[in-house]
């Protein structure tokens, strides 16, 4: 079973908080708050209307409307293309959770965020996808690597402590040292983790480049794999734990 985080960003500081988890077993769904939901109040985050006790778990034998209507209609004539921009087979339409750990669920409407928790595979190894990030802020971009990059190319990934806007940032560069994106916040800090324990046995490449019309958000999908360290579980500070009444 696969764990999905739902993030939220403060629309004043732009800075993020994971504030829930959602789930399935046993033929139904889950979701639950984390306790980064708590630091989220702090900055004026208040439960979803979906969600209106932060101390509940929600339970459904469908897919909750919030998270349903961040996946595009299978019915619609786009359908095909979102999935090969996500570089998903057709036959994951019945797999709403896994359409959503590609998609991340974004919609202008909101501050929210959906994205998985990596889990091991089979051959001991930490592997997650996501999209490129800040396409068009990185001033290294105007390079223009970010468009005649190749399915396979292999990117490095920098720390950027010198980010005015964001210190903790990591970029990511081609071998011709030219920077084209960000890796999203919250992979942050497993990839951090990874660096430090396996630097060169970190790897990032592209594994699919969707040309124009696809949207930036969906314009350079990577895959970061390592070995999984034996002493260790990604996402697994305080702020991914549940909350509890007695919080």
């Amino acid at each position: 079973m696969t764990t999905l985080f739902l993030g939220w960003q403060d629309p004043k500081s732009r800075e993020w908080f994971v504030i829930g988890s959602l789930g399935r077993a046993r033929g139904s769904y889950w979701f639950r708050y984390v306790k980064g939901a708590r630091r989220a109040q702090e900055k004026g985050f208040s439960p979803l209307l979906a969600f209106p006790n932060i101390n509940e778990v929600f339970e459904s034998p469908a897919l909750f409307p919030l998270f349903q209507n961040r996946i595009l209609n299978g019915e619609r004539p786009e359908w095909p293309d979102f999935l090969r921009q996500l570089n998903l087979s057709e036959d994951i339409k019945d797999d709403p959770i896994a359409v959503l750990a590609r998609s991340a669920g974004r919609r202008a409407t909101d501050q929210l965020e959906v994205f998985p928790k990596p889990e091991k595979a089979e051959d001991n190894r930490y592997s997650v996808h996501f999209f490129l990030r800040g396409l068009s802020h990185v001033r290294a971009g105007k390079c223009g690597r970010h468009k005649e990059v190749k399915t396979g190319e292999r990117l490095w990934v920098c720390r950027d402590p010198q980010n005015d806007r964001d210190p903790d940032a990591l970029l990511l560069r081609t071998e011709d040292l030219c920077g084209i994106g960000y890796v999203p916040r919250y992979l942050r800090d497993d990839l951090n983790e990874l660096l430090d324990r396996h630097r060169d046995a970190l790897k990032v490449v592209v594994e699919k480049f969707n040309e124009p019309p696809a949207p930036l958000q969906y314009r350079i999908l990577c895959k970061a794999s390592a070995p999984w360290p034996d002493d260790w579980e990604p996402m697994s500070g305080p702020e991914f734990q549940p909350v509890h009444a007695d919080d």
